[in-house]
C-alpha cells in the first residue's frame, strides 16, 4: 500500500463525500410513517452527552444503520453490532428515530448527515463501505439503490425537505380505504405481487356503467409545480389506463395510457410533463406534471380504467403519490398522515459532516459553572456571575497554520488562547495557573502569555509608545513601603502596588512578569472612580500586558498582605493612542486568534484589525481555549468559531479551519500494522496429543558424575523438575559429559537444559558441544551444535536450536567450562522440533514481536512473549518470576500473527484470552532491547527510536527477585514504578537521575535493572501516532477528567495512581467495542476481568466517569500508556 507521501497525496480516503449536514437541537417532526420492514440510515454527531449511553462521543459523527424488521430493530456503529434495542418504535419515522438516538445517545440533539430510509429490510453494508486504506474504518458510499427517503440537507432553505420525494395523499397503497372514493368499480385484493415484491397490490373491478376511477383530495400550496404518479397493471381483459390532477382553479389535466405497449396514448394540454415507466412484471410506473394554479377548489388526483370497460374486466394498482416537485421521485408510502418532508424546529446548515469533522466546544473536557453549551456545540451561555467557565476544543494543533475567533457579549473580559493539549481539565483545575497558555482577553485588555517558565516575546501594533518605567525587584507586602515614582504598598489592605494617574491620561499599560508567589494568586487590578474594576490573574511565570481605556483611580497589584511575591518585571505605560484597537472595545467585539504551530506564533485581531503578536512559543501541541477557571471571572454568552461559516471576518492569508480535511497527513494511514488487541476463545481441547515430541524411553550415561544415586546421569533425562539431576565430579577437570542413546534413530532439532543452583554456587554450565553418533564405539561424532558463554544462570529453563540437526541414535554434551565447579545439570529433552500443531492465530496485519496474553476468565498470570527472546520463552507481568520456558506457549510468531499450545495460561478451553500484540518498530515508536546487567550506576544502553523514551519496562530475566521496573516521562528519571500496587520510588537505583536521550537510556545500580551478569530485557516507547503517555490529576467527581490524545484509543494497557497505593488497570475496545468502556483488567495481578467503573473513550481522549479511587482519587497523580487505534484525521464514527 502507497503511503500519503509515495502517491502524492492523491489518495481519497472517502470516495464520496457528505457535504452538509443539519444541526438540529429542537427535536424531529416528521409525518412519514413506519413500515413493517424498513431501514434507516444517518450520520449523527451528539451534541448532549450521556456518558452512560453507547454513543457518547462528542468529537466525531457516527455511522449508524438502524434495521427494523417486524418489530425487531438492530443498530449498527459503522459494522459494529449495538446491544439489542428495548425502546419502542412509533408510528411515524420522526419518533422512531427519535426513540433509538435517545436510547443508545441519550439525545436527540446533534448534526445530522444524510438520513435515508429505504423501504425494505438492508445492511449497513448498503450505506457504509469498508475504507480502501484505513482498516475497520467504514466511509459512505455512493447510494444507487432506490431510496424511501433521503435528507442530504444540501439546500439551506428546505432542510426538511425529502430529495426522493414527498407524499401528500393518505394511505398511498390502501385503496380500501375510505379517503379513497371509488367510482363505478369494485376494490378487492388480489394475489398479484406488488412492484414491490410484497402481497399488497389491490385489483378494481369495473361495473360496465362508464369510467371506472379511484379519488383522492388533499390541500395545496398556490402556484406550485404538482406531480402525480400510480403504478397499474393490465388484467387479460383489459388494457387502458389514466391519471389526472384537479389544479386550483378546477381545470383537470390527463393523461391516457396503454398498458400492453406501455405508451401515453394522449394528454391535454396543461401537462407539463408526462411519463411511463416499465418497472417489471407487468407493472408500469406513470406520472403526469401540472402546475396547481390559485383558487378555492381543492386539488384532486384520480387513476383509474380509461373509457367505459365493460362489466367484471379488471385492472391491478399500487402505490400512488402526489408530490409538490417539478419531477416524479421514489415513491414513499404514506398511511394516516401525509408525508410532507421532515420538520426541525430552528435547524441551520452546517458542513461538520463525517467526512470533514470541525472542531468545537468539547463537552467532555469543560470546566462549567452555572453554564450551558448550545448551539452544536459552539456557544457557552451563563449568566456574567457564572465564575469558573472555560472551555476547550475538540481537535488539537501541531504543526499548521490555524484561525478561530471568539466573542462575549457580557461579564468580564476573559482569556482566550491556546493551551497545552496536555494540561489537565476539569471544573476544579486552574489551568491559567497548571499550564502552558497562551493568549489574549476576550475584549482587547490584556494579554497573558509565558507560563511555567516559558515567556514569548511580544509585539503590539502600532508602536511605539511613551513608556513610564517602574521598578522590579522582590517586596515584602506585610508593610506600608513607598516603592519608587508613584507606587505605593499600604498596609492593611489588598493593594500590593498603585499608581494614581497623571491628568489627562488615557490609555493605560501595565505590564508585568511574576517569578514568584506564595502560592495562590495575585491579580492586576484596574480601579474606577465609579466604584467598579477590572482584575485579571497572575500566576507564577505570567507574562501579562494589561490595557484601558476607562480613567482608573488607580491601578496595580492586588495581593494579600501576608503574601511575598517576586516580580522581575512592572511598568505602567502611557499611551498616546490605543494599541491597536478599533475604537472602544466593547462587548460583542471579535477576537481573531491566528496560531502558526511551526513558526510558534500567535497574533491576536479585534475586529478584523491585528492587534497583538506573541512569539517564540514553544513547539508542543495545543488546543484552543476559551474562558477561565478563576472564581473572580465570569462569562456570559461566549462563542466559540472555529469552523469557517461562522466567522466574521477572513483569516490572514494561508490560515485554515480546524477540522479533519486540513488536519495533515499521517506517516501510517493506520495503526493496525503496528499494534492490535483481540478477544479470543481458548480451544486446548482440541489440541491434545499434538504437542511437540520429547523423546524418551532412552539410556543415559556419563563420563563423569558423583558419588550419590541424588546425582545419577539418568535424573536428568527423566523429565521432572523436583529431580536434582546430574553433577560432575571430575572437577576441575575438563572436558566433562553426558551421553544420551535413543531407542531409535531420531532427528533432534532443539534441545532444552535446565541447571539450578545449590547451597554452594552458580554451577551452570558455560560452554559445550553437542555432538551426534550413529556409532559411537569407532568414536564417529558429529558435531552439529557449539555453544561459547552460554549467559545461562542458575535456576533458568533455556531452549537451544540445533544448528546442523541430523539423524542420529546417540547424543553427547560435552561441557568444557561452567560458572563454578562441578558442573551440574538438572533436566536436558531433546526435542524433535516446534512442530506446526497449534491454534494459529492469523489475523493480525503484521508480524508481532511482541504479544500479551491474559485469561480473562479466571486467576492466571499475564505472560509476556517478544521475538527477540524467542518462542516458548516467557516473563509474567504480575509476579516477579524470571523468565520460563514451555513447548506449549507460544510456539511460534507467524508473519500475521502466532501459535498457541496447549498450556492453560495462554489456550485453557472455553476461556476467553486477552491478547496484546505489537510490532516492533523505533520509527513508530515501539522497540525491544536486551542487555546484560553490569552493577555500576550509570550503565547506558543504546537504543533506535530517534526520540526520547517516554515510556520504559524493564525485566530482569535471571533472578526471580527484582520487580519489573517502569519509566514514565511525567514522572522524570528520579522516580519509577514497579508492577506492583505501590506508589512511585524516588531513588537513583533506577534510572540513574538521568533523562533518556534520542539515543540511549541510563540505569542505576538497582537488581531490577542492571544486576551484574544478569540478561535483561527492556520494552521501549516513545510518542508517536501510535503511542502516547499522558498524565492527569484525579479530582473524586462525577465528571471525572478528561485526558486529550491524538486519536481514537485502541487500548490503554497501562495506567496507575502513581501517588498512591492502587492497583495497575487495564482496558480496551475489543473487550467494551462501544462505550461505557467498563471491563477492566489488573496487569499487576493474575485477577479476572471485572467491571466495576466505567469510563468513556473517545475519538480524541478519554474521560473518567464517576467517584472512585481506582481512576479518580482526589489529588492522584494518575500516569499512562495509551496505543491508539489511528490518528483524528480518520477517527469519524469511532
Amino acid at each position: 500500500m502507497l503511503t500519503p507521501k509515495e502517491a502524492g497525496g492523491n489518495i481519497s480516503i472517502y470516495p464520496y463525500e457528505i457535504e452538509h449536514s443539519a444541526l438540529i437541537e429542537g427535536g424531529l417532526d416528521c409525518g412519514g410513517t413506519v413500515l413493517e420492514n424498513m431501514t434507516m440510515a444517518l450520520g449523527f454527531k451528539p451534541v448532549r452527552l450521556n456518558t452512560s449511553k453507547p454513543l457518547c462521543d462528542p468529537t466525531n459523527h457516527y455511522l449508524l444503520t438502524i434495521q427494523k424488521t417486524g418489530n425487531v430493530v438492530t443498530v449498527w456503529k459503522q459494522a459494529t453490532r449495538l446491544p439489542p434495542y428495548t425502546g419502542r418504535i412509533g408510528t411515524t419515522v420522526a419518533v422512531f428515530l427519535t426513540n433509538v438516538l435517545n436510547f443508545y445517545c441519550g439525545t436527540t440533539k446533534g448534526y445530522y448527515s444524510r438520513l435515508v430510509s429505504v423501504a425494505s429490510v438492508t445492511s449497513y453494508a448498503d450505506f457504509w463501505q469498508a475504507s480502501p486504506l484505513i482498516p475497520e474504518m467504514f466511509v459512505p458510499k455512493k447510494l444507487t439503490e432506490p431510496l424511501h427517503m433521503l435528507l442530504d440537507f444540501r439546500d439551506a432553505t428546505l432542510l426538511g425537505m425529502d430529495s426522493t420525494g414527498t407524499n401528500i395523499l393518505e394511505w398511498s397503497q390502501d385503496f380500501t380505504h375510505s379517503m379513497w372514493s371509488k367510482s363505478r368499480g369494485d376494490i378487492t385484493a388480489t394475489n398479484v405481487l406488488a412492484p414491490d415484491g410484497t402481497a399488497t397490490a389491490t385489483q378494481y373491478t369495473a361495473r360496465g356503467i362508464g369510467f371506472t376511477y379511484l379519488l383522492q383530495r388533499q390541500p395545496v400550496d398556490d402556484n406550485v409545480l404538482m406531480t402525480g404518479s400510480s403504478y397499474m397493471k393490465k388484467s387479460s381483459d383489459w388494457f387502458m389506463g389514466c391519471m389526472r390532477i384537479l389544479s386550483k382553479d378546477g381545470v383537470e389535466s390527463c393523461i391516457d395510457v396503454d398498458l400492453y405497449t406501455g405508451t401515453i396514448t394522449s394528454q391535454t394540454k396543461r401537462v407539463l410533463a408526462s411519463s411511463i415507466n416499465d418497472v417489471g412484471n407487468g407493472w408500469y410506473r406513470c406520472s403526469l406534471t401540472v402546475d396547481s394554479r390559485s383558487g378555492d377548489a381543492t386539488t384532486m388526483v384520480l387513476t383509474g380504467m380509461n373509457r367505459t370497460p365493460p362489466k367484471g374486466s379488471s385492472m391491478q394498482f399500487w402505490g400512488a403519490q402526489l408530490e409538490q416537485r417539478s419531477t416524479v421521485s421514489a415513491y414513499t408510502v404514506t398511511r394516516a398522515v401525509p408525508y410532507r418532508g421532515w420538520t426541525f424546529a430552528n435547524a441551520s446548515q452546517t458542513t461538520d459532516t463525517p467526512t470533514n469533522n470541525y472542531a468545537t466546544i468539547n463537552p467532555l473536557q469543560t470546566g462549567l459553572t452555572g453554564a450551558d453549551i448550545t448551539d452544536g456545540n459552539t456557544e457557552l451561555h451563563a449568566s456574567p456571575s457564572a465564575y469558573k467557565t472555560s472551555v476547550k476544543s475538540t481537535l488539537s494543533m501541531r504543526t499548521g497554520k490555524w484561525y478561530a475567533e471568539f466573542t462575549t457579549s457580557g461579564g468580564m473580559p476573559l482569556p482566550c488562547g491556546l493551551v497545552r493539549s496536555k494540561t489537565q481539565f476539569d471544573e476544579t483545575s486552574d489551568w491559567i495557573r497548571d499550564s502552558s497558555f497562551y493568549g489574549f482577553d476576550s475584549m482587547g485588555k490584556a494579554l497573558y502569555g509565558g507560563l511555567s517558565g516559558d515567556v514569548p516575546t511580544l509585539e503590539i501594533a502600532p508602536d511605539p509608545f511613551f513608556e513610564h518605567d517602574g521598578e522590579s525587584g522582590g517586596w515584602d507586602l506585610a508593610g506600608d513601603a513607598r516603592i519608587a515614582d508613584g507606587l505605593y504598598q499600604s498596609s492593611g489592605s489588598s493593594w500590593g502596588y498603585c499608581r494614581t494617574p497623571v491628568e489627562g491620561e488615557t490609555v493605560f499599560q501595565t505590564k508585568v512578569v511574576v517569578e514568584s508567589t506564595s502560592g495562590k494568586p495575585t491579580f492586576v487590578k484596574n480601579w474606577h472612580p465609579d466604584g467598579t474594576y477590572e482584575q485579571y490573574p497572575l500566576y507564577i511565570g505570567t507574562n501579562i500586558h494589561v490595557f484601558t481605556d476607562k480613567k482608573p483611580g488607580n491601578i496595580g497589584l492586588n495581593s494579600a498582605t501576608d503574601r511575598f511575591i517576586t516580580v522581575s518585571e512592572f511598568s505602567i505605560m502611557e499611551l498616546d493612542q490605543n494599541p491597536g484597537l478599533p475604537g472602544e472595545v466593547k462587548d460583542g467585539a471579535v477576537l481573531g486568534l491566528a496560531f502558526d504551530a511551526d513558526a510558534g506564533t500567535l497574533a491576536g485581531y479585534y475586529n478584523g484589525v491585528h492587534a497583538y503578536t506573541m512569539a517564540g512559543i514553544p513547539h508542543e501541541e495545543y488546543q484552543f481555549i476559551f474562558g477561565s477557571t478563576s472564581t473572580t471571572q465570569g462569562c456570559a454568552n461566549a462563542q466559540f468559531r472555529v469552523r469557517e461559516d461562522l466567522w466574521d471576518f477572513a483569516p490572514p492569508h494561508g490560515y485554515k479551519a480546524l477540522c479533519t480535511k486540513n488536519l495533515p497527513w499521517p506517516k501510517s494511514m493506520w495503526n493496525n500494522r503496528i499494534a492490535d488487541v483481540g478477544i479470543r476463545t481458548g480451544d486446548a481441547a482440541s489440541l491434545a496429543g499434538t504437542g511437540d515430541n520429547v523423546f524418551t524411553g532412552g539410556t543415559a550415561s556419563a563420563s563423569s558424575q558423583y558419588d550419590n544415586p541424588l546425582y545419577d546421569v539418568s535424573l536428568a533425562f527423566d523429565e521432572r523438575t523436583d529431580t536434582i539431576g546430574w553433577e560432575s565430579e571430575a572437577h576441575p577437570e575438563f572436558p566433562v559429559s553426558i551421553q544420551y542413546e535413543c531407542p531409535e534413530r531420531q532427528t533432534v532439532a532443539y534441545y532444552t537444559m535446565l541447571v539450578r543452583g545449590e547451597q554452594y554456587g552458580d554451577r551452570t554450565p558455560k560452554s559445550w558441544k553437542v555432538y551426534g553418533s550413529n556409532d559411537p564405539t569407532s568414536q564417529s561424532w558429529d558435531v552439529i551444535d557449539t555453544v561459547d558463554d552460554s549467559q545461562m544462570t542458575r535456576n533458568g529453563w533455556y531452549v537451544f536450536a540445533v544448528d546442523t540437526p541430523g539423524n542420529y541414535q546417540y547424543y553427547k554434551w560435552e561441557f568444557h567450562a561452567s560458572m563454578v565447579e562441578p558442573t551440574l545439570v538438572l533436566l536436558v529433552q531433546l526435542i524433535e522440533g516446534f512442530t506446526d500443531t497449534g491454534t494459529k492465530v492469523s489475523s493480525l496485519a503484521f508480524k508481532p514481536d511482541f504479544v500479551l496474553v491474559k485469561d480473562m476468565d479466571a486467576t492466571q498470570p499475564w505472560l509476556v512473549f517478544d521475538s527477540v527472546r524467542g518462542p516458548c520463552r516467557h516473563l509474567e507481568l504480575d509476579t516477579q518470576a524470571q523468565e520460563a520456558f514451555d513447548f506449549e506457549s507460544l510456539k511460534s510468531f507467524n508473519n500475521h500473527g502466532y501459535t498457541l499450545g496447549n498450556m492453560p495460561e495462554v489456550n485453557r478451553e472455553g476461556a476467553r484470552f486477552l491478547d496484546l500484540c505489537l510490532k516492533a518498530d523505533p520509527a513508530s515508536g515501539f522497540e525491544i532491547v536486551e542487555y546484560v546487567g553490569t552493577g555500576k550506576a550509570g550503565h547506558a544502553i543504546a537504543h533506535h527510536l530517534g526520540k526520547k523514551p517516554t515510556y520504559m519496562m524493564v525485566k530482569n530475566r535471571d533472578n526471580r527477585v527484582p520487580d519489573w521496573l517502569i519509566y514514565h516521562t511525567d514522572l522524570g528519571p528520579t522516580k519509577y514504578l514497579k508492577l506492583t500496587s505501590a506508589p512511585c520510588v524516588t531513588s537513583a537505583a533506577g534510572w540513574n537521575d538521568t533523562e533518556p536521550t534520542a539515543t540511549h537510556f541510563t540505569v542505576g545500580e538497582g537488581t531490577s535493572v542492571n544486576e551484574v551478569g544478569k540478561r535483561y530485557i527492556a520494552y521501549l516507547f516513545t510518542d508517536s501516532e501510535v503511542f502516547q503517555t499522558f498524565s492527569y490529576t484525579g479530582i473524586y467527581s462525577d465528571n471525572g477528567p478528561f485526558t486529550p490524545l491524538r486519536g481514537p484509543i485502541l487500548s490503554i494497557p497501562f495506567l496507575k495512581d502513581a501517588t498512591h497505593t492502587v492497583n495497575w488497570t487495564s482496558q480496551n475496545i475489543a473487550a467494551d467495542p462501544f462505550n461505557p468502556i467498563t471491563t477492566l483488567l489488573y496487569p499487576d495481578t493474575g485477577a479476572p476481568a471485572e467491571s466495576p467503573y466505567q469510563n468513556t473513550f473517545t475519538a480524541g481522549g478519554m474521560r473518567v466517569v464517576g467517584k472512585n479511587n481506582r481512576f479518580n482519587k482526589s489529588g492522584g497523580k494518575f500516569v499512562g500508556l495509551a496505543i491508539l487505534k489511528s490518528s483524528t484525521k480518520y477517527s469519524n464514527a469511532f
